[in-house]
C-alpha cells in the first residue's frame, strides 16, 4: 500500500515538474492584427502572439505567446519594458 501511495505522489510531482518546465507552449497563437497588437511575435520567445495574452504599455497593446511571458513583462520595470517593446516586431 505504501508503495502505491509513493508511486502516485512521484507521478504527480513529475507531471507538475514537466508542466512547469514547459513554459511557453501555448498552441493558441493567433494573428496580432485581430486585437491591434503593436507586435506580431512574442518579445521573449519570438513565437506568434496569442491574442488572449496581452498587456497595455503606454497606450500600446503588447502581445505575448503565453501567460508566462506576459507575467514576465508585467513584472519588469518601465525602463526594461521600454527596451522590450522597442525590440518587439
Amino acid at each position: 500500500m505504501k508503495s502505491r501511495v509513493a508511486c502516485s505522489i512521484a507521478v504527480v510531482v513529475l507531471a507538475f515538474g514537466a508542466l512547469s518546465l514547459a513554459g511557453c507552449s501555448s498552441n493558441k497563437a493567433a494573428s496580432a492584427g485581430s486585437v491591434n497588437c503593436t507586435n506580431t511575435s512574442c518579445p521573449f520567445s519570438g513565437k506568434p502572439v496569442n491574442t488572449s495574452c496581452t498587456s497595455t504599455y503606454k497606450g500600446q497593446t503588447i502581445g505575448f505567446c503565453c501567460a508566462n511571458c506576459k507575467a514576465k513583462f508585467d513584472a519588469m520595470s518601465d525602463s526594461d519594458k521600454a527596451m522590450k517593446v522597442a525590440s518587439a516586431k
